[in-house]
């Protein structure tokens, strides 16, 4: 169980975020106010940026819900910080995202690549397979190659095939950095 801290200032972003993680039962909201600190131990801090401004420091990660490049600077240090788009975020994107942040991934805005080729390999929309889709959120829960294989019923050639190509349409160098791409784009 993921154990999240949410700290918001917006009384209802704030619920509706508290809202998504209680639909799944993988996350715990031990802790949910305006603004910090927290009082008990968690896994990750789902916070606003003005919330998270008193969060700076070691601790557990955070994943800021805010606009990029809006945040005046009071994005807190720490490992995995990441920035969350608040504009047109969906309930899939924020439990993603939730556990990528634990598994210490970076998830964030990047670049966007609008009329390149990458994108049209992943379709207009940057739409994947679903089998991609699928093994990418595997992967973002945290699955290896061999239990993603036993857990799709694919053999392990196949993953590694299927996670190579994510990677090229995605345009990453990784396959963490595909998840987490494939998460910034709400795919998965």
């Amino acid at each position: 169980m993921i154990r999240v801290a949410v700290l918001d200032e917006n009384d209802i972003f704030r619920r509706g975020l508290v809202a998504c993680l209680e639909t799944d039962e993988a996350f715990l909201v031990a802790h949910e106010a305006r603004a910090g600190p927290v009082p008990e131990p968690v896994d990750v801090v789902l916070a606003s940026a003005l919330a998270a401004t008193g969060l700076a420091g070691p601790g557990p990660p955070k994943l800021i819900c805010g606009e990029p490049g809006r945040t005046d600077g009071r994005l807190p240090d720490g490992p995995a910080d990441t920035v969350l788009s608040r504009t047109g975020l969906t309930e899939e994107q924020v439990l993603a995202a939730v556990r990528a942040t634990a598994c210490g991934l970076f998830v964030g805005p990047g670049p966007t690549r609008q009329g390149t080729a990458q994108d049209a390999d992943a379709g207009r929309d940057g739409v994947l397979p679903e089998r991609m889709k699928d093994v990418l959120r595997l992967l973002a829960d945290g699955y290896g190659t061999r239990e993603v294989a036993e857990r799709i019923g694919f053999s392990e050639r196949t993953v590694k095939s299927v996670v190579q190509q994510a990677q090229r349409r995605l345009g990453a160098r990784s396959r963490a950095q595909a998840v987490a791409e494939g998460i910034r784009r709400g795919i998965i």
